[in-house]
C-alpha cells in the first residue's frame, strides 16, 4: 500500500519559487493498479519523482506500506527504496550490457553475491519471458523486448510497488498491449501495486482499477475506473471514451448524451426506450467498450424536443442508462419511423 499525504513539491527558478505539485493526497491499496494522467505539465513525472524520493518533495509525506520513506535519509532511504521498482520510457538499457547484465544492475549495486545475483536474474528474465534473450544486447532486442528487460531489471530487488513513468509511450498497439498484460500478470502472480504515469488514455481503460488527474499540480478528479466511465458530468470520462458530437439541424429534435450506469445494460435499449416513451429514437453516435467485464460508453440519440425530461430519466433507468441533454437543442437527422433492434 502507497499513501502520498499532501504532497507538494517546489522549485526555484531566478528566485521565485515555481510549485509543481500542490496539496496531493492518493492512496493506491495493494495489488491495485492505478493510473495518473493529465497534461504536459500537471506535473505527472514531478509525482513519479516523488514517491521513488528521486526528488525530495518540499512538504508532505510518502508512506509505503506504513514506513515514511520521506523522513529517510542515507541507507536507510536506500534500503527502503527496495520496495519500489520504477520502470521507465524507452527501458533505459546500457547499450554495452546483455540483457542479463542490465538486470543484474541493482543486485551489483547493493553487493548480491554472484550466485545469487545469477539465480535472481535468471528468475526475473523467465517472469518476463525472455529467458532465451539473457546473452542479446539492447540493439538485438525489439522494443517490446527491451522494456521487458526494463521490468526484468525493476523487479530484481523484490520491490512490492511497481512504478512505470509513460512505460508504453513510443510502442506500437500489439506491443503495448503486451506489456500491459505482462503487468497486469505480474501484479497477480507477486501481489504487486502497480503506478501507471501517463497520458495514453487506451493504456488507462485497458489496466487501470483506479484513476487520477491532476491538472496544475491538483487532483481535480479521482476515483475507481469503473465509476468515473459511468459518470456523464466527469471531464476525465470524456477523454476516456471520446466522440464527436451531433450536429445541429432539426428544430424538433433534442439530443442527449447517455451513459452506461449499471453492471448490465440489455442489447435492445434503444428498442425498449423507445416502446416506453412511445416515440421515436434516433441513434446518432456511440462509443461503447467493455472495461474490466463491464459495458462503459457514451451514446447519443435524439429525442423529439417535446418530450417530457422525467418521462426520458424514467425510460433510461429502467434498462441501466443514465443520460442527459445536451446543450445543442436539435440534431442534424431525420428520427427513423421506430427504433428497431
Amino acid at each position: 500500500m502507497i499513501v502520498l499525504d499532501r504532497l507538494t513539491k517546489e522549485y526555484v527558478v531566478g528566485g521565485a519559487a515555481s510549485r509543481v505539485l500542490d496539496d496531493v493526497s492518493l492512496t493506491v491499496e495493494r495489488g491495485e493498479i492505478a493510473a495518473v494522467v493529465g497534461p504536459s505539465g500537471a506535473g505527472k513525472s514531478t509525482l513519479a519523482k516523488c514517491i521513488n524520493l528521486l526528488e525530495r518533495p518540499t512538504s508532505g509525506r510518502v508512506l509505503v506500506d506504513g514506513v515514511e520513506l520521506s523522513a529517510l535519509r542515507g541507507r536507510a532511504l536506500r534500503r527502503s527504496r527496495h520496495s519500489i521498482g520504477t520502470i521507465f520510457q524507452g527501458a533505459s538499457l546500457l547499450r554495452r550490457r546483455t540483457a542479463a547484465d542490465n538486470v543484474a544492475l541493482p543486485l551489483d549495486y547493493f553487493g548480491v553475491t554472484p550466485a545469487d545475483r545469477h539465480r535472481r536474474v535468471a528468475e526475473v528474465l523467465e517472469l518476463v519471458g525472455l529467458s532465451d534473450k539473457a546473452a542479446a544486447y539492447p540493439a538485438q532486442l525489439s522494443g517490446g523486448q527491451q522494456q521487458r528487460v526494463g521490468i526484468a531489471r525493476a523487479l530484481a530487488l523484490r520491490p512490492g510497488i511497481l512504478l512505470a513513468d509513460e512505460a508504453t509511450s513510443g510502442l506500437d498497439p500489439d506491443t503495448t498491449a503486451s506489456i500491459l498484460g505482462l503487468l497486469r500478470d505480474l501484479r497477480d502472480e507477486l501481489d504487486l501495486t502497480v503506478i501507471l504515469i501517463t497520458h495514453e488514455m487506451d493504456v488507462v481503460r485497458d489496466a487501470a482499477d483506479t484513476v487520477w488527474r491532476l491538472e496544475s499540480g491538483r487532483v481535480a478528479e479521482s476515483g475507481p475506473l469503473t465509476a468515473i466511465l459511468a459518470d456523464a458530468g466527469s471531464r476525465l470520462r470524456g477523454q476516456l471514451l471520446p466522440h464527436r458530437p451531433a450536429a445541429a439541424g432539426d428544430e424538433g429534435v433534442r439530443t442527449w448524451q447517455l451513459s452506461y450506469g449499471a453492471d448490465l445494460v440489455p442489447a435492445d435499449w434503444l428498442l425498449r426506450v423507445a416502446d416506453e416513451v412511445d416515440a421515436r429514437i434516433g441513434l446518432l453516435g456511440a462509443t461503447v467498450e467493455s472495461v474490466h467485464g463491464r459495458l462503459a460508453g457514451r451514446v447519443t440519440v435524439a429525442f423529439p424536443g417535446d418530450l417530457p425530461e422525467g418521462r426520458i430519466h424514467a425510460a433510461l433507468g429502467r434498462v441501466g442508462l443514465t443520460g442527459q441533454p445536451t446543450l445543442v437543442p436539435s440534431a442534424q437527422a431525420e428520427l427513423p419511423e421506430r427504433a428497431s433492434a
